[in-house]
């Protein structure tokens, strides 16, 4: 039996909390974001996108060592997640890219939503835990302003 490292089991548990935290089961195609926003709204909460490929060494590695570190996951929880894969949730990564006016066509990208929808924060390619926070507390410190 293989044993998986704590940043491994980690990542593993945030990939699963992420595709649950809207919803796993769509009832439409390119409907995840607006699920989310539509939460957001009623928790108070921005929305914090984070789109993944199984294929990209990078992804990978910022699911591991980035989202499984516990202080990048306590600032996480001040946002509703949504977890995309960039091949199999193409619809949705179609409707984040018409939202923010950013291509996409690499994963790992974050995008942070505010409650009405607009971009006030995003990242592309691998991100290390520290300027991750930095990232999220800018996007957070953005949706407080008036």
């Amino acid at each position: 039996m293989q044993m998986m490292s704590k940043h491994a089991l980690a990542g593993c548990a945030l990939a699963v909390g992420l595709a649950v935290a809207v919803g796993a089961a769509r009832t439409a195609p390119a409907q995840m974001i607006a699920d989310a926003l539509e939460a957001g709204r009623r928790q108070g909460k921005p929305v914090l996108v984070v789109v993944l490929s199984s294929k990209a060494a990078d992804s990978r590695r910022f699911e591991g060592e980035t989202l499984g570190e516990s202080a990048v996951r306590d600032r996480l929880s001040h946002f509703v997640l949504v977890r995309l894969d960039l091949e199999a949730h193409a619809p949705d990564v179609r409707d984040l890219e018409q939202r923010t006016g950013k291509v996409i066509d690499a994963a790992p990208l974050t995008a942070a939503l505010d409650l009405q929808g607009r971009l006030v924060a995003d990242t592309r390619g691998f991100v290390p835990p520290a300027e991750f926070i930095a990232v999220l507390d800018e996007a957070l410190e953005r949706v407080r302003e008036p």
